[in-house]
């Protein structure tokens, strides 16, 4: 039997079934649940996947956005001693139908308006069963429905803290995304991570305005079960919908991507909503940078602090923060440093060859950053042989920093030239090969462009094969009809160029063209030659 030393998600909720079994845990929309009500709920899930055939180690995948189910299909699963799968509700129905080959899973839990990706799922070599929430469609379990006819009674499986309970996929370049895995102690370490930089209590109230999916909103909520505090979740996480939750619930901490809180101080400037003073206390963020300006615009309009965050899929958590509250105001526009369990620090940038660990750079100085902890990964899920940089527990981020005297650090680059959009990690090459589909597209090369909302914005370079008749409205309709290539993946900014130029080896010289254009971008010129385009 579990005992409360074990590092693990059931045992956390058991203990505030036994001491807050009455208080409320999660807010979805205008329903409360209690902690009481949804350990019951998740006892009569856990059984429902046992009864189905889910065993230890078993995978089940979700394509859920932000509900109260999610939150139930996740400890539900780790009730059952099963690995739950975060999928990108935005993935395409061959990849999910890959990812489902993959892990072999045995469930798939999803809402209805995915149903048109499960029904269009094709080759599954091993069908998993389904389970929908929100209709009733053939041959395929309905969510409610199940949970009327299962037992609340707790199920027989003893989870432990090294074994996986949950993992989150990066984007792919080619092939499948990869997946990183957390085993219930690393769930544990993140919950306790993120309450010690947030101040959490049990009085707090949180809310996350980005997609459970990803792991920094899913640590956001790990800290809440973690502490035993309330949890909103939020489906509609637009700003204005996200400004009426935070009044409506009282909301103390908020986790938002900087495009979601751009658009929120938008709203609160231009008078459309007014905030009641006192409620918020905190915005946590990451995925990009933030401005000086942006933060002093948080202190003003929200009246409350902002922490930005630095983290990988891969690290399960946030490596570095920086606390307006605790940060000169001149560091606003960084990251941080490293963050509680976490060492950071920069080594020397060599394409040639591999840089040892040892190898740090002279303070102040540019390096690529790895970052140590408890929560980094050393393979990912199912798929070691897939490429991970990593050295004596160092994880290689690929990014490039500037770190100053104080250790403060600074994202100025990324090593394999990925693209950051809305903290979304966006790969050139994944777009590339959909551009060159295009009949008239000869040759693509896709880089990220500097935006102000979003980070940066896709744009690609391309040689066509006439340019006369090029159509950039035609392209649209094109990129809009390639189920493959999500929306948020496709170029907002098309530039037809004569030659794209390759180095000796043969493969395309990216880097030149990307520093061609930027510097046009940033002498503003860009936009005004005629052979560039703006997507909607």
């Amino acid at each position: 039997m579990e005992t409360y030393n074990d590092f693990t998600t059931t045992n956390v909720l058991n203990r505030w079934v036994l001491q807050r079994p009455d208080e409320i845990f999660i807010i979805d929309e205008d329903n409360t649940v209690t902690f009481k009500e949804f350990d019951l709920l998740s006892n009569k899930l856990a059984n429902w996947l046992a009864e189905s055939g889910v065993k230890k180690n078993d995978n089940i995948g979700v394509l859920l956005n932000n509900k109260l189910e999610l939150v139930i299909s996740m400890v539900a699963a780790h009730k059952a001693g099963a690995v739950v799968n975060f999928w990108n509700f935005r993935l395409s129905s061959q990849d999910i139908g890959k990812l489902i080959n993959f892990v072999k899973a045995k469930v798939v839990i999803f809402e209805s308006e995915f149903w048109d990706k499960v029904e269009q799922l094709k080759d599954i070599e091993e069908p998993p069963k389904y389970l929908c929430i929100g209709e009733k469609f053939p041959q395929v379990d309905e969510f409610n429905e199940v949970l009327q006819k299962s037992s609340p009674q707790p199920p027989s499986h003893i989870s432990l803290e090294k074994d996986y309970a949950s993992v989150i996929y990066t984007a792919g370049t080619t092939g499948l995304p990869k997946g990183a895995a957390f085993s219930h102690e690393a769930h544990i370490f993140s919950a306790m991570q993120y309450a010690i930089e947030m101040g959490i209590t049990r009085d707090s109230i949180g809310l996350a305005a980005a997609p459970l999916i990803h792991g920094a909103a899913l640590n956001f909520l790990m800290a809440y079960l973690f502490v035993g505090a309330k949890f909103v979740v939020l489906k509609d996480r637009k700003a204005l919908s996200v400004l009426e939750t935070l009044e409506k619930h009282r909301v103390s901490e908020l986790f938002a991507v900087p495009t979601q809180t751009f658009d929120m101080l938008e709203i609160l400037r231009e008078g459309q909503f007014k905030l009641s003073d006192n409620i918020l206390k905190l915005i946590r963020s990451g995925g990009s940078s933030a401005t000086k300006e942006m933060v002093e615009d948080i202190h003003k309009l929200f009246k409350c602090h902002y922490q930005n965050t630095f983290g990988m899929t891969e690290c399960l958590s946030n490596v570095t923060y920086m606390d307006s509250a605790y940060t000169p105001p001149e560091k606003w526009h960084t990251i941080g440093q490293a963050g509680f369990f976490w060492e950071a620090r920069a080594i020397t940038l060599d394409t040639e060859r591999i840089v040892k660990p040892e190898e740090k750079v002279s303070i102040p100085g540019t390096g690529q950053l790895i970052v140590r902890g408890p929560q980094n990964i050393s393979s990912y899920y199912m798929n070691p042989d897939a490429k991970l940089g990593f050295d004596q527990g160092w994880l290689y981020t690929r990014d490039v920093v500037e770190i100053d005297d104080n250790g403060y650090l600074k994202i100025i680059d990324r090593v394999d030239e990925s693209i950051l959009s809305g903290a979304e990690n966006i790969f050139p090459q994944e777009v590339e090969t959909v551009l060159v589909k295009y009949p008239q597209i000869e040759i693509a090369v896709v880089f990220g462009l500097p935006d102000q909302k979003w980070g940066e914005k896709v744009a690609a370079c391309v040689k066509v094969t006439d340019p006369c008749t090029f159509s950039v409205k035609e392209l649209e309709e094109f990129l809009a009809g390639m189920t493959e290539l999500a929306k948020y993946k496709r170029p907002k900014v098309v530039i037809v160029v004569d030659e794209i130029s390759r180095n000796i080896l043969g493969k395309l010289e990216r880097g030149k063209l990307k520093k061609e254009i930027l510097s046009k971008f940033n002498e503003g010129i860009l936009f005004e030659q005629p052979n560039v385009y703006t997507l909607g």
